[in-house]
């Protein structure tokens, strides 16, 4: 079985590889002699992908099955998009008799359809699909005879749940690529796959029961909520407020237990989730099953921010902000913080486009380390690393995203730390100013809790996509600008210059601000400025504000809005060199909610509160299909270093001959050969594990 692995490893493999796979292949050399080979090889190249191929087929040959699933496994999590070490996992799994070859094998699938397998592995992919639904079957028949004996509730549950999760991602790609995020697919009324908990999706503020033709996330918006399935339930909270839903309609008997008083409810619409003011001592009971949400508990806390909140305003170039544009184009964000904040104009985006950049915002981490790059394939930032949702839910407080935007989703562990998840698409009645009119109904609605929030906002995505724009921007704009150019190829971030687009992006952003101020007087008018720590934010700029000939990782494209109004720092700009990293950081210190920190992040704290001065600022560019390319953003300079390689579609890319150069400010050569192979070497080191040798 082993030998069929290394027949994955590229042809254009370097000679010590090609000798271990040699030694490997053949049945002249001994097991301490393939050993020491494939350690002889590791010294030399302690970075390449393939060494886990080669551990792996050692430890197959020598029939270690245990530690070649251990070896794997890891080589899985440092390698995700590398398909050959799932079919190895999935086949060590299978050897272990454990079900989690279902996972493998039906990563294989998608890999094969994505295009990462070519059809000479077609047999590759008739294999994992047989495999996949014979382990499947068998773990479903291991389950109905462990619910006839009784025996092992627990087990039961947790296997019942694996199966759920499986039979939704088979019908979804296998997991690897969610379009019910941004298709017609009927998701509201189902559980969504978790691995620990059931996560029912009901129909948020629906105005009728819904058809089965309408249960998808374009004609209604789904709210996400983790939930046990029961028909009896008994409050634990003083006072608290009791998310409940049911498939069918329900009685409800609310029991106060020590003086028998019966409330009755009948719960009409199916698949909504109810809100119940219940407190201790209370008993809910149903002729149905329930599926009831945690209790959110009624109270404040001193220590606490009465409103933490986090508006996410996708596409917003900090370049477009500048002293003398802000109050012009956007002037209600900009008195609500410019003139009672803080602005950062020196921020830098981790990624130049929303997935890698959002996904650094949320865990801290930089792209290579949470890897959530890809464009063709869903990956889920690391269980190791703590979002900051999560780290506000720590802190006590009641989570909320509302999102419309589909590459903000769970399957990338996005609505991690959110106690409700609301998603509906931007482009389905989702715009700015529904997001803002549902986003005041729900704070108002959980008032007498301390709320951490988070909006998205997508509508600057209409000019790049080229999608008819509001009214009130249309009858503003001449025909002229309007008119098509050649500038609307690709993504907004590839796109080219274009002073149409530039104006028309200029009114969007007015158009945005003009539904935020309906938010900031809501804000003002209902909480005090040292009860609330309100933030304002983008993850990358645009394409088409880009100068011709300029770099790639440009200050059009990495340099984003970034601002805060926290009842302490006002009328203040930070020109401190920023990351978006440092976003959760600053935040969470604002709030006082730093104390539940993320160890993993990379995220530092301005000097201005109390941190240290960051060197540089990292953007870069790992997308399959393109070239590999990365900034050094510093305080007067950037280092600029371009592959001429394209990426592969597992992520990794030969390195070739290479462009390294810094720049000043205006566009000039700096000449450092110093500082200039410094940043070179500390490149070099961290793509190393990216690299095919």
């Amino acid at each position: 079985m082993s030998t069929v692995f290394l027949l994955f490893l590229r042809c254009r493999m370097n000679l010590l590889k090609q000798r271990v796979c040699d030694m490997l292949v053949d049945d002249l050399s001994t097991p301490a002699e393939v050993e020491t080979a494939i350690a002889e090889y590791e010294s030399k190249y302690p970075f390449d992908a393939d060494i886990f191929i080669l551990k792996g087929n050692f430890l197959l040959r020598m029939r270690e099955y245990e530690e070649a699933r251990d070896t794997l496994k890891k080589g899985c999590e440092m390698y995700p998009y590398y398909s050959v070490l799932h079919y190895m996992l999935a086949k060590i799994y299978e050897e272990l008799k454990e079900y989690d070859a279902i996972n493998y094998y039906n990563a294989i699938k998608y890999y094969y359809i994505a295009g990462a397998l070519d059809e000479t592995k077609s047999d590759i992919w008739d294999e994992s699909l047989n495999m996949a639904d014979k382990l499947l079957r068998e773990l479903s028949d291991m389950i109905e005879k462990k619910i006839e004996s009784g025996i092992g509730i627990e087990e039961i549950r947790r296997v019942k749940l694996f199966i759920d999760r499986i039979a939704l991602e088979s019908e979804n790609m296998f997991g690897r690529m969610e379009f019910r995020f941004r298709g017609n697919s009927s998701i509201i009324g189902e559980c969504y796959p978790d691995d620990k908990e059931e996560v029912f999706v009901g129909a948020y503020r629906s105005r009728h029961q819904l058809t089965s033709d309408e249960k998808d996330l374009l004609n209604a918006c789904g709210e996400f909520r983790r939930v046990k399935e029961m028909s009896s339930y008994l409050v634990e909270n003083d006072a608290a407020l009791l998310p409940v839903a049911s498939r069918e309609k329900a009685k409800l008997d609310f029991v106060q237990l020590d003086c028998a008083k019966i409330i009755k409810q009948l719960q009409r619409e199916t698949d909504t989730f109810y809100y119940y003011r219940v407190g201790k001592g209370m008993r809910i009971q149903s002729d149905q099953p329930l599926l009831i949400g945690k209790e959110i508990a009624i109270r404040h806390d001193s220590r606490r921010k009465r409103m933490v909140m986090s508006i996410f305003v996708d596409g917003l170039a900090q370049q477009l902000l500048t002293k003398e544009g802000f109050e012009k184009v956007m002037p209600n964000t900009y008195h609500f913080f410019a003139e009672q904040g803080m602005v950062c104009t020196n921020a830098w985006t981790t990624g130049e486009w929303t997935l890698p950049s959002i996904a650094g915002i949320m865990s801290g981490l930089s792209t290579l380390k949470h890897q959530v790059f890809h464009c063709d394939i869903d990956y889920s930032i690391s269980k190791d690393s703590v979002t900051i949702a999560e780290r506000f839910q720590k802190a006590g407080y009641y989570t909320t995203i509302l999102n419309g935007n589909w590459r903000i989703i769970p399957v990338y562990g996005m609505d991690r730390g959110f106690d409700s998840f609301l998603y509906r698409h931007q482009y389905a009645n989702w715009r700015v100013e529904h997001i803002i009119g549902d986003a005041i109904e729900y704070i108002e609605a959980f008032k007498e809790t301390d709320q951490y929030v988070w909006l998205s906002i997508g509508d600057l995505h209409h000019v790049a996509d080229e999608d008819s724009l509001p009214l009130s921007v249309q009858t503003q704009m001449n025909l002229d600008i309007r008119q098509d150019d050649e500038s609307g190829q690709g993504t907004s971030v590839k796109q080219g210059y274009s002073d149409n687009k530039r104006m028309q992006y200029e009114k969007m952003m007015g158009y945005v601000d003009r539904h935020l101020g309906i938010l900031y007087d809501y804000l003002r008018r209902n909480y005090p400025d040292d009860e609330m720590v309100i933030s304002l934010f983008s993850d990358h700029g645009q394409g088409y504000l880009v100068p011709e000939g300029s770099e790639f990782l440009s200050k059009e494209r990495t340099n984003v809005s970034m601002m805060f109004r926290d009842g302490v720092h006002k009328d203040a700009e930070m020109n401190e060199l920023l990351s978006t990293l440092d976003y959760g950081e600053m935040l969470c210190e604002l709030a006082g909610a730093r104390e539940f920190d993320n160890p993993r992040s990379e995220g530092m704290l301005p000097v201005s509160l109390g941190g240290e001065k960051r060197r540089f600022a990292v953007t870069e560019s790992i997308h399959p299909h393109d070239p590999y390319q990365i900034a050094l953003r510093f305080d007067d300079f950037t280092f600029f270093f371009r592959n001429p390689t394209v990426v592969q579609w597992d992520g990794r890319f030969e390195l070739a001959e290479y462009e390294a150069y810094l720049k000043d400010d205006n566009g000039n050569l700096v000449e450092d050969q110093k500082l200039c192979e410094e940043c070179t070497q500390y490149v070099l080191n961290r793509i190393a594990k990216y690299l095919i040798y």
